[in-house]
């Protein structure tokens, strides 16, 4: 049986909070339902992962040998996540600027401010030319600072 990878992302839960119900709240999950998961999870590995004690769960052996992969899997979630929201958001690439001497020197430093404070990880190329070289740098591409 192939793993779930959503039910190693519940595995992570319940091993960091120690606790089922606990786990479940976090994941908007009954604790029925992370207990079957816990389940069946156990059930692919083919080795038991949770002990039970008076007060939550512990890892077994096989569980602490898991848990690095589960947790890889939950960044590598994250990391995909983020990259989709930065793709839709726009928050993520380098904005390329092209101005004239006076338009650089008049607004670009407050309009570049802004732009940092919302995009702060984005970077910002500058090039200046005469307005008559603005417009075809535009067009034809990215330009850059020389």
């Amino acid at each position: 049986m192939p793993l779930n990878p959503d039910h190693l992302l519940t595995f992570v839960r319940v091993a960091r909070h120690g606790n089922l119900s606990a786990a479940a709240g976090e994941l908007n999950l009954t604790q029925p339902a992370v207990s079957s998961q816990i389940k069946l999870l156990t059930q692919a590995v083919g080795e038991p992962l949770l002990t039970r004690h008076r007060y939550g769960v512990r890892l077994t052996p096989a569980g602490q040998g898991l848990l690095p992969h589960a947790v890889a899997v939950e960044r590598a979630l994250a990391g995909a996540t983020r990259y989709a929201a930065d793709l839709r958001g726009l928050e993520t690439g380098t904005l390329n600027i092209a101005a004239s001497s006076t338009i650089a020197a008049a607004l670009l430093p407050g309009v570049l401010a802004q732009y940092h404070a919302r995009f702060p990880g984005s970077p910002c190329a500058c090039s200046r030319a005469t307005p008559g070289r603005c417009w075809p740098r535009c067009w034809t591409g990215p330009v850059s600072w020389h």
